[in-house]
């Protein structure tokens, strides 16, 4: 298997971010990182796992609130997307440049609708930890 280590993180999708995080900090005593974008996502800074809200938006594959995917890192997107669909996970969203990689925001989908969402390290694994320590994702 090419994941390299186990889920990082969960998202929920949900219409409001930071009501979301009020909810959740008053219920699971969670805290959180900087929301990035507008209100578009945050995570939570207890984990591995990591709990990450993302805003609902119409005609995507977030358009309806709840449990959306578990993200996992890889080291190779390309191989690891290639591996889930050889094994019957079809994709869902995979978006490729010009030369034909996968980029990153590589969903695919279980036969139950389980999706997975596979995050190359070597490029986000940083964004991330900058996120975490209060900076912006970007």
């Amino acid at each position: 298997m090419a994941a390299i280590v186990p889920p990082y993180h969960f998202t929920l999708v949900v219409e409001d971010v930071p009501a979301a995080m009020a909810d959740l900090t008053r219920l699971l005593g969670l805290s959180w990182a900087p929301i990035q974008g507008d209100d578009l996502f945050t995570y939570s800074l207890q984990g591995p796992p990591y709990l990450e809200l993302l805003k609902r938006r119409d005609d995507t594959i977030f358009d309806k609130t709840g449990l959306h995917h578990i993200g996992i890192w890889v080291d190779d997107m390309a191989t690891e997307s290639e591996r889930l669909e050889q094994l019957g996970c079809e994709p869902e969203l995979v978006r490729r440049d010009e030369e034909g990689r996968v980029l990153p925001g590589c969903f695919h989908k279980t036969r139950d609708g389980l999706r997975l969402e596979l995050v190359q390290i070597g490029n986000s694994g940083p964004k991330l930890a900058r996120m975490l320590n209060g900076g912006d994702y970007a």
